[in-house]
């Protein structure tokens, strides 16, 4: 399964690692501006990676509902979505409108 992570604390990391090396050693100017190269490299080459189109998994729970059908002389029983709250009649493990992944966690 892929990871995702932020550029950000990418380029954050980068610079404290360069920032780290330049400041623990004595070093000479080509040195320094040989990493500041790398790093400008490193950070194009994390500019050039596509984002991935990520969005929190939701999760949920069917609330059971049980009523008399008068028409049907019968007792109906249907399932609400405790994330959007609309009903089915028959338990899912996805909910089919908003896609909650019905596992009873409720986050």
């Amino acid at each position: 399964m892929a990871e995702y992570i932020e550029r950000d604390k990418v380029y954050e990391i980068l610079n404290s690692l360069l920032n780290d090396i330049c400041d623990s050693t004595e070093t000479s100017e080509e040195f320094d501006v040989g990493w500041e190269t790398a790093l400008e490299r490193a950070n194009d080459k994390i500019n050039d990676i596509f984002a991935a189109d990520v969005r929190p998994e939701r999760h949920g729970r069917w609330i059971e509902k049980r009523g008399y059908n008068i028409p049907l002389d019968m007792y109906d029983v249907s399932y609400n979505c405790s994330c959007c709250g609309n009903t089915v009649y028959k338990k899912y493990v996805f909910c089919p409108h908003c896609g909650a992944k019905m596992d009873g966690k409720d986050v």
